[in-house]
């Protein structure tokens, strides 16, 4: 029916989208499992949860970034580049920092003659400048390639959108590029210019395309056509279980390495994974009525989503120290005192340390997108 339809003049007046903290608080976890399950077999569908988790964490980070500029444009004509680079400085690098320092000084500090202290000493170049993603980084630190594709992002898009007119035309073209990448058709470009992207194996396995495909999606749902449009496609109530569906069969049947980039299927079978998180996150946020939002809402699942930066960098560490302090947990146990210690380091890490720099924030505007 008609009237079941969502409604654009609701959504682009929608200041917080209600499920996404829940979405946030899952691909933590998911990250959380793929570094911590060891000895706990969940098949294919326990190999692939890490690349679901950061995948979903991308294509949330696209839309709901762009969806922000959009909306700034839209109320005041231009774009704040100052405010924009202040609120995302404020956000992500003090817990970012912290934890590179700390972790190298703990190292060097107790076991400065091992190889993670070298590979620390050899990839801290590449972690102090946000650069881990071009480089093959060994430490357990090298899951901060996730970050630096996002500050890349940061840092060169709001340079792009504020130049040129909202157009879906853009991030189209460079998700081309990205994906032309991905399935090695630039490889002799990059050879004539004496570089190898087996050197940057995360270009190949993701790179920039998931980021791109949250900002496509973004141009498409603040758009009245495009929304209509969307609407038709993946606007109904049970849209997002429908597609949430679709992603595990895709889990349990499809071919290959979700992270893997050795061959065209590989990239192919990447790329469904990226186009179904971008469905899911659209079929979430296109209605807050849909027929996962109560479990997505639920308080302590929000609220995991709110430190989910916490979780995301503070699990290794955590397991470091758990293996260190209790080295014969059973694997479950083990995975939920991980599991466990890393939300409580998160929670306090939120309140205590990054609360302070968000707070700032209110010197640069503050949107709730």
């Amino acid at each position: 029916m008609l009237d079941s339809m969502p409604s654009y003049q609701r959504f682009s007046e929608r200041e917080f989208f209600g499920s996404l903290n829940g979405l946030r608080a899952i691909a933590a976890l998911l990250v959380v499992w793929h570094h911590c399950h060891q000895g706990i077999d969940f098949g294919r569908i326990g190999t692939r949860m890490g690349h679901v988790g950061v995948s979903l964490f991308f294509v949330l980070s696209g839309f709901l970034i762009v969806t922000l500029l959009i909306r700034e444009r839209r109320k005041t004509a231009d774009i704040d580049l100052r405010a924009f680079y202040g609120r995302r400085t404020l956000r992500i690098m003090p817990l970012y920092y912290a934890v590179v320092i700390l972790t190298l000084l703990f190292v060097l500090g107790f076991d400065s003659g091992s190889s993670e202290a070298e590979a620390l000493r050899v990839g801290l170049p590449y972690l102090l400048t946000y650069t881990t993603n071009w480089v093959p980084v060994v430490s357990f630190l090298a899951i901060t390639w996730t970050l630096a594709t996002e500050e890349q992002f940061y840092l060169f898009w709001p340079q792009i959108q504020k130049r040129i007119a909202d157009s879906i035309w853009v991030p189209a073209a460079l998700l081309v590029l990205s994906e032309a990448i991905r399935f090695r058709l630039l490889d002799p470009v990059f050879h004539a210019l004496g570089w190898d992207l087996a050197k940057a194996p995360f270009l190949l396995i993701g790179g920039f395309t998931p980021i791109l495909l949250g900002v496509f999606l973004a141009y498409a749902l603040n758009s009245p056509t495009g929304f209509r449009r969307c609407a038709r496609v993946f606007g109904h109530r049970f849209a997002p279980l429908a597609v949430l569906v679709i992603l595990v069969l895709a889990l349990l049947w499809m071919p290959g390495g979700w992270a893997s980039f050795r061959t065209t299927q590989d990239a192919l079978v990447n790329l469904t994974l990226y186009v179904l998180l971008t469905l899911v996150i659209g079929s979430t946020v296109i209605r807050e009525d849909h027929a996962l939002a109560s479990a997505l809402s639920i308080r302590w699942v929000s609220w995991l989503g709110v430190i989910s930066y916490g979780i995301y960098l503070l699990h290794l560490p955590v397991n470091r120290l758990v293996d260190f302090a209790l080295p014969d947990l059973t694997p479950v146990v083990r995975l939920l005192t991980i599991t466990v210690f890393t939300v409580l380091a998160a929670d306090l890490s939120y309140r205590f340390f990054e609360r302070p720099f968000l707070r700032m924030k209110e010197k640069f505007g503050i949107s709730r997108v």
